[in-house]
């Protein structure tokens, strides 16, 4: 079994997320065990994708046509952040954001679904467009009027659309063909 330090970014992840706090042993033990456990996964030989949208009432259901349109190529892992277990750390220590920026780290590619400003995914898009730009491509809902997006989420989707890695849809339909155009 490979130890933390054969993966990329950990420390830095860790450095960033905990600033002074240091993990107690178990919970050292509890990440590696992460690592151990699930990154392999995202380093194998298939092209890992992680699929990062609205879990909430009926946008679940476009996150997740996203993720299985992606799984319908050969040799493809797409999964929600939901789908690989939560850290065991205490409840003091920002248990989501290690496990999000850990597997950031070591996937191929993150895959965005937005629909709206209102939930957590919002300030994973201000994570991704800052952190992980390069191997990010988002789907944006489009509205004929009424943009339910504010400045700061128009201004990370901005990004993405400037760097070509925004992909426009409106109903799941579009949504599964615009999938098909990512890499």
């Amino acid at each position: 079994m490979k130890d933390n330090a054969e993966y990329s970014g950990v420390e830095e992840i860790l450095e960033r997320s905990l600033g002074d706090e240091e993990l107690e042993p178990d919970e050292a033990a509890e990440l590696q065990g992460f690592l151990n456990r699930e990154v392999p996964y995202l380093l194998g030989p298939q092209d890992s994708y992680v699929v990062l949208g609205s879990y909430d009432g009926e946008y679940i259901k476009n996150t997740s046509a996203a993720q299985n349109e992606l799984n319908k190529r050969p040799g493809t892992y797409a999964f929600l952040v939901a789908d690989l277990p939560d850290l065991k750390i205490r409840e003091s220590l920002p248990a989501f954001r290690i496990k999000f920026h850990l597997i950031c780290e070591h996937v191929d590619y993150i895959i965005g679904v937005y629909e709206n400003d209102v939930g957590g995914e919002v300030g994973e898009l201000g994570k991704i467009s800052e952190l992980y730009l390069t191997k990010t491509h988002i789907l944006a809902r489009k509205y004929k009027k009424d943009e339910p997006y504010s400045a700061p989420t128009r201004d990370d989707i901005r990004v993405f659309d400037l760097n070509d890695r925004c992909y426009w849809w409106i109903n799941e339909t579009e949504l599964r063909k615009k999938v098909e155009e990512i890499p």
